[in-house]
């Protein structure tokens, strides 16, 4: 599974691209990454090879530098990131290799299209990178991407994984060359889908994908069977509020 993926030659055609900015701590990289694909800010192309690592040079060039930013930021709790290379390398060969393959089940855009939205509010809002690393490996682990996705679909896999691993995500969409689509427009994309932000009363944002036609007809219902959310509300009386950052659901 391993052998095909090459981030030596994913790297050698790397150092050819253009560079805007450079940036040394890999937190505000990735931050800075995200916040492009939102379109808060002008998109640039930013030096993948910039950050600094706790890994050793040697290390890096081993396993390559995706493999090394995926390492560090999974390192947590006195974890050396050295430690996670060979099981963030084996990750991306894992994603590399299905991309690359006929997709065995059909492919459900909603954990992919969640964690890209979640992604911007862990990191942005709440200084989170790994959260979002986390529910990017789910998000593989749900919804196995292949060969024969859709345009829509690839750009989708694609730009969720830009922040974390800029140098795959950029070199699979050739022959194009270009940066990866922003995420609120290719979120509008899935027309059969609804991205809807909420809050529970003194909590913080969340995303949530549903059907578009199930939250039409009734969208405390469907916020409702979110498990958590149901577990909350339970014994309350229950409304929904529309804030300019989405919905607040509230309790009386």
């Amino acid at each position: 599974m391993t052998a095909r993926y090459n981030p030596h030659r994913i790297e050698k055609q790397a150092r050819k691209w253009p560079v805007s900015l450079s940036i040394e701590s890999l937190e505000e990289d990735i931050k800075l990454r995200i916040n492009m694909l939102w379109k808060t800010i002008e998109p640039a192309w930013v030096d993948p090879f910039a950050c600094r690592y706790s890994i050793s040079s040697d290390l890096q060039s081993e396993y390559g530098t995706d493999a090394a930013r995926l390492a560090q930021i999974s390192a947590q709790q006195g974890v050396l990131a050295d430690s996670l290379l060979e099981s963030s390398f084996k990750w991306l060969a894992r994603l590399d290799f299905l991309m690359s393959i006929p997709a065995q089940e059909e492919f459900t855009p909603i954990p992919w299209l969640e964690a890209a939205l979640q992604a911007h509010d862990h990191a942005t809002l709440r200084n989170n990178c790994y959260a979002g690393l986390a529910l990017l490996r789910k998000a593989l682990h749900l919804a196995k991407p292949g060969r024969n996705l859709t345009p829509q679909q690839r750009n989708l896999v694609v730009s969720a994984v830009y922040p974390y691993a800029p140098l795959w995500a950029i070199f699979n969409l050739s022959p194009e060359f270009r940066l990866p689509e922003a995420v609120p427009a290719i979120a509008q994309s899935f027309t059969e889908l609804s991205c809807i932000r909420f809050s529970l009363p003194k909590g913080g944002w969340h995303w949530k994908v549903f059907k578009r036609s199930s939250f039409a007809a009734n969208p405390l219902g469907e916020l409702l069977k979110i498990k958590w959310v149901a577990k909350a509300a339970s014994g309350k009386i229950v409304r929904l509020e529309s804030h300019e950052d989405g919905l607040k659901i509230c309790f009386a």
